[in-house]
């Protein structure tokens, strides 16, 4: 912090005749008019660059929650305008301001729920941390060696990583990518029947620090979202399971036209026992077992159009829990192609 100087008294020099003497050094120059000048224009320019960089923060700050408004306004609007409808048939005023304040309700949910789960995500990073310098103490206790100081100091204090937010991203060659697919990795393409869900769980691999993703349909859109289990053992083997969801038919409306889905709703994450609101495994029921994060919400998506992307850094070990969502058709089965991989 620069301390505050006064020009005035800088600029001051004694009314006393100065007594030289030829044997003692002249005495260092005292600041003048033009110094103390500079260090108010310096002063002056600091705090303009911090406004600058406030109001820098500010915008940005402004456009990210301007991007989330959008993506969830995308989301949420065919449900909300058909709810708002139904309430005041034949009065478009208040249809409107029915949709701007669900959308903000909405807006607000998404954003305590995102603070709730990176507080629940750094506290699960922490306890699995923990169990690491745990097992890393016993293991050189048991081969009755000493940890070296170097080694005290790297597992001294967990110190959590932040809460990455999935990419998501699509492409337009979904013609090609299918045909890639059943041509190199046709055990990549599955039927998930009506009133059915897939499941994909996919462990961290240890040469590894991200996952991605890639996945598309056939005619139709399916349902998707992404979780992640922690687990200190995660199991060697990725795994592809179907399950039936004929007790999910409530959930879900089965008219598959646009607009007809119930408005979604992102699954919160229990604190007390680390369950999430809304079965990975089979919808509505909770999820017991290891504790589990939701990175991205359940949502249908436009997979018979497009190719959909994605991208997660990893947050510490676990499985990747991918669901195929297909509980909301009643009558038609989906063809899914997907590829999953990860980076270093």
């Amino acid at each position: 912090m620069l301390m505050e100087s006064s020009p005035v008294s800088a600029s001051l020099e004694s009314s006393r005749p100065a007594v030289l003497d030829a044997n003692q050094p002249p005495a260092a120059d005292k600041p003048s008019n033009a110094a103390a000048a500079a260090n108010v224009t310096e002063r002056k320019d600091d705090e303009e660059s911090d406004e600058a960089e406030t109001q820098t923060d500010y915008e940005e700050s402004a456009r990210q929650e301007a991007a989330i408004r959008s993506i969830l306004d995308q989301q949420s609007i065919i449900q909300f305008r058909q709810y708002a409808q139904e309430q005041h048939p034949k009065e478009p005023e208040k249809q409107k301001e029915l949709i701007a304040q669900m959308q903000e309700q909405y807006f607000q949910y998404y954003i305590e729920n995102v603070q709730h789960s990176q507080g629940i995500h750094q506290q699960r990073q922490i306890e699995q941390l923990i169990d690491l310098q745990k097992a890393a103490r016993a293991e050189a206790a048991a081969n009755g060696k000493e940890l070296s100081p170097e080694d005290e100091d790297a597992i001294a204090e967990p110190i959590p990583l932040p809460l990455i937010p999935a990419s998501l991203w699509t492409r337009k060659d979904i013609v090609e990518f299918k045909k890639e697919i059943l041509s190199m990795q046709r055990e990549c393409c599955i039927k998930v029947g009506s009133l059915a869900s897939a499941t994909l769980r996919v462990p961290t691999h240890e040469e590894g620090t991200s996952i991605f993703w890639e996945f598309a349909t056939d005619s139709y859109d399916i349902g998707f979202g992404l979780f992640f289990e922690w687990s200190l053992s995660p199991p060697e083997s990725i795994t592809m399971t179907i399950s039936e969801s004929s007790d999910e038919e409530d959930e879900y409306e089965d008219n598959e036209e646009e607009g007809s889905e119930a408005p979604p709703r992102p699954r919160q994450r229990s604190a007390d026992d680390g369950s999430v609101n809304g079965d990975v495994e089979g919808g509505g029921r909770d999820l017991g077992g290891p504790p589990t994060d939701e990175l991205i919400p359940i949502y249908r998506r436009d997979s018979h159009l497009e190719v959909y992307c994605g991208s997660h850094q990893y947050p510490g070990c676990g499985v990747y829990i991918f669901k195929f969502d297909n509980s909301f058709s009643l009558w038609r089965s989906k063809w899914l192609y997907y590829r999953v991989y990860y980076g270093k």
